[in-house]
């Protein structure tokens, strides 16, 4: 069953990154709280992250010859970008009140109102472009990178455990929202990967 859907080479990419899950911890010990602000440096390069993740997806795009394959890497660099938007609060971040970690709420931003409507209109779009394009029978074909999404399961789960938690060690308290966004930094590196696996690494020309 399992091999319908996944393949299970490990690529150097994928070791990297384990290697690199240590690498945070450590970083979580010794990063100042600020780092993983709103608009901070771990927020921003997520969004660096997600828009390479989003050209990534357009490269897997213009190299496919099939018209679904196109139109399924061209939904996944606009998800891309969706998730880019989310970490960027929709764009509160770039109206801060003035208080320490706070920015405008939507309802007062001068396009509040529209945001969550056209993002609802993007949403189903996309999704219905997926459907249409057989996105089920192209993945069967190029195969999911069974070891990236298994780690990205991990570490997605161990960021959302993380968030918004204390976190004491040694007998010492640390802010586990910086452990959050350094693990959601890792998540967002394994979906490019992911997607430069399946949309280059293993593209073929297929005709649905």
């Amino acid at each position: 069953m399992l091999n319908k859907f996944f393949e299970f080479t490990i690529y150097i990419s994928t070791v990297i990154t384990l290697a690199l899950v240590p690498v945070a911890v450590v970083l979580f010990f010794f990063l100042s709280p600020w780092t993983a602000y709103e608009n901070g440096p771990l927020e921003n390069l997520q969004v660096i992250q997600l828009v390479l993740g989003s050209l990534v997806s357009v490269m897997a795009a213009r190299k496919a010859t099939d018209k679904n394959a196109r139109n399924i890497w061209y939904s996944g660099a606009v998800t891309f970008l969706i998730f880019a938007g989310r970490e960027l609060n929709w764009g509160r971040v770039f109206y801060p009140t003035g208080e320490h970690n706070m920015f405008i709420s939507m309802k007062n931003l001068w396009y509040g109102p529209v945001v969550y409507p056209l993002l609802t209109v993007i949403v189903i779009a996309t999704g219905y472009t997926l459907w249409r394009s057989n996105l089920f029978a192209y993945i069967k074909k190029i195969k999911i990178p069974f070891w990236d999404l298994s780690l990205f399961v991990v570490l997605y789960l161990a960021a959302n455990y993380a968030e918004h938690r204390p976190m004491v060690f040694f007998g010492q308290q640390f802010d586990g929202e910086i452990l959050e966004e350094l693990f959601e930094c890792l998540c967002y590196w394994l979906l490019t990967d992911i997607t430069r696996i399946m949309g280059i690494v293993n593209r073929k020309n297929i005709d649905f």
